[in-house]
């Protein structure tokens, strides 16, 4: 958990983390960005959808 709330993300990356917390659909996230969110576990995927985890959340919280 430590590395997810400590990793450098990209603009675009928090972008799409900002949006998951909105239940962005999947196919609107690129899929190197969707990737690295899921290897963090910032997202999960849920029915077609990006679902943030409470780490995503902490990261929005923080504005990290």
């Amino acid at each position: 958990m430590e590395e997810s709330l400590l990793a450098l993300l990209s603009a675009e990356e928090f972008h799409y983390l900002n949006e998951a917390a909105k239940s962005l659909a999947l196919g609107e996230v690129p899929a190197e960005h969707r990737a690295r969110l899921l290897e963090l576990g910032l997202v999960t995927e849920q029915a077609g959808a990006l679902e943030i985890t409470l780490v995503g959340q902490l990261r929005l919280a923080k504005g990290l």
